[in-house]
């Protein structure tokens, strides 16, 4: 979608004719490709504590074995920090994102969930 998007933008300020697209130039689209990927990484990381999965097939086109191996060390790292550390940072992020709203008359989720105050 994000480079059909490109495309579609280079083609209204006409950088790119009708019958082109970015993928037609190679450094272009790996410029592209990196700039994606490096996004999603930054992205990934702040919500979910590592990088970005599948990182390898948004860079590079394809599958790589290291490219497994780091998901699957992803993957492992992010079953144990969702399942053990993360609850108290995920409702902060889910605050300060709107996902959720304070409401007067509501109860607080941090009371029910018997989150008490930080010790420091």
């Amino acid at each position: 979608m994000a480079q059909k998007t490109l495309n579609l933008q280079l083609h209204r300020i006409g950088l790119l004719t009708c019958s082109e697209c970015i993928s037609m130039f190679d450094k272009e689209n790996g410029n592209f490709r990196i700039l994606w990927a490096e996004q999603g990484d930054e992205i990934t990381l702040e919500y979910a504590g590592t990088n970005a999965l599948k990182r390898d097939l948004v860079r590079y086109g394809k599958k790589m074995v290291t490219g497994l191996i780091k998901d699957g060390i992803s993957a492992v790292s992010r079953y144990y920090v969702n399942n053990f550390h993360d609850g108290i940072w995920k409702d902060a992020l889910d605050l300060s994102c709107g996902h959720y709203t304070v409401r007067r008359n509501a109860h607080s989720p941090f009371q029910q969930n018997s989150f008490g105050p930080l010790s420091l």
